[in-house]
């Protein structure tokens, strides 16, 4: 797996997996410098090395794609020397890509974080799209002198319901 990265990355060398990273002597493209040079990969499509920070815990259903704004950090593994090594923000375009789908009905959104340049893997999480229900009661169904009738709350994008209760 991590071969297929590394070649899918266009380097002519073989690489040797190192915890997270992949770590190779990369004969350059251009030979700019006397030697090789050493290049290192780093493994994104891991929980514990990375995280997706969202800007809400949930967004409301507008009836069009929802791509909310997000940060990506990474960390090398923990180890026991160091148990908890700082996190770093990645450059979105520079270090990944972002993928959304499902993000337009409620429900769960899927996004996927696709490393890219020195980055490889890809790294998916969700977050919830809820309804934008309105605060004031809906009658769904009129009582009559023989029926129950019920209200509700309704979803402002697409008439879901919520609290459906019934009156006399």
């Amino acid at each position: 797996c991590a071969m297929a990265a590394f070649m899918a990355l266009g380097s002519l060398a073989l690489p040797q997996a190192i915890g997270n990273t992949i770590s190779a002597k990369a004969i350059p493209i251009v030979d700019s410098n006397e030697g090789e040079e050493e290049i290192i990969y780093y493994y994104i499509g891991n929980s514990s090395t990375t995280r997706v920070i969202f800007e809400q815990d949930e967004y409301v259903h507008t009836g069009s794609a929802i791509e909310p704004n997000l940060t990506v950090e990474y960390r090398s593994i923990p180890t026991d020397e160091n148990p908890d090594p700082p996190y770093r923000t990645l450059s979105s375009e520079t270090d990944y890509t972002v993928i959304f789908s499902n993000n337009v009905e409620v429900g769960e959104a899927t996004v996927a974080i696709k490393g890219i340049n020195y980055h490889f893997g890809t790294y998916k999480t969700t977050f919830p799209i809820v309804h934008d229900y309105s605060e004031e009661w809906t009658i769904d169904v009129e009582p009559t002198t023989t029926t129950e009738g019920s209200k509700s709350h309704h979803c402002t994008v697409c008439g879901g319901k919520t609290d459906i209760t019934p009156i006399a």
